[in-house]
């Protein structure tokens, strides 16, 4: 009787110490999954969006320059302004997005210092492409506006504006698939962490109910030797 009750006692031990060894593991572990969600909401999905605004908001300057063009072509002067307006409005987002915005997220971000200089060099890189860029844009809205369509035609089709061109959606793309390749892997990362979250609380479970089944069956082992014992001592009485 003292061996079951030995056993019994054990048995309750190893279930309480399981139960606080399972909240101690889970409660780091969903920490965890819910710091790499924030960082995915707050820092890496924004980041991903950036990298794509910049080539979104590239062809909208292109668009918005050549709309410009076309109505100078067309000797309709008058509507150049509000395309340069929009122009000027999207062209300031985007230098904010390159020289502070983007650069602020990534040094938040949580992954590797070299990763992180790698880049802030690729966008340090947009930037000056994006600025030359801008210089030719710019001057040849100052050529439409003095009605000289052959000079501003000259310094946005063809030539220097078109090696430009390739030379930033290059530098986009090689920023857009580390971004996108980053928030990948903590999604992944977060899948695993959850798929083994899973697994360990079934494995817990399992133990735990084997364990309650063996203290049932030892449970029902001591009552009946208690009653037997009983038993026994009351026979004795009588006799």
């Amino acid at each position: 009787m003292i061996r079951i009750k030995t056993k019994i006692f054990f048995g309750f031990f190893v279930i309480i110490v399981l139960c606080f060894s399972q909240l101690i593991v889970v409660y780091q572990a969903q920490n965890k999954i819910i710091d790499k969600t924030r960082t995915i909401k707050e820092v890496e999905a924004k980041l991903e969006l950036m990298s794509e605004q910049v080539i979104g908001d590239d062809a909208t300057l292109t668009g918005q320059v050549h709309l410009a063009l076309l109505y100078a072509l067309k000797g309709d002067y008058k509507s150049i302004k509000e395309h340069q307006d929009k122009y000027n409005e999207v062209g300031i987002n985007l230098d904010n997005l390159l020289k502070e915005d983007a650069i602020t997220l990534i040094n938040q971000s949580q992954r590797a210092p070299e990763i992180k200089r790698q880049n802030i060099k690729i966008i340090k890189d947009l930037d000056i492409l994006n600025l030359k860029l801008v210089d030719l844009e710019t001057r040849a809205f100052a050529a439409m506006n003095n009605k000289d369509t052959d000079t501003a035609y000259s310094l946005v089709v063809g030539g220097d504006y078109e090696v430009l061109k390739y030379q930033l959606y290059q530098k986009y793309k090689l920023w857009s698939e580390i971004e996108h390749n980053l928030t990948n892997s903590l999604r992944n990362s977060i899948l695993k962490d959850s798929h083994w979250l899973v697994i360990f609380n079934l494995c817990v479970l399992i133990t735990q109910t084997i364990l309650v089944l063996v203290l049932l069956i030892l449970l029902t082992r001591l009552f009946t030797s208690i009653n037997e014992t009983k038993n026994n001592q009351a026979k004795l009485k009588k006799k």
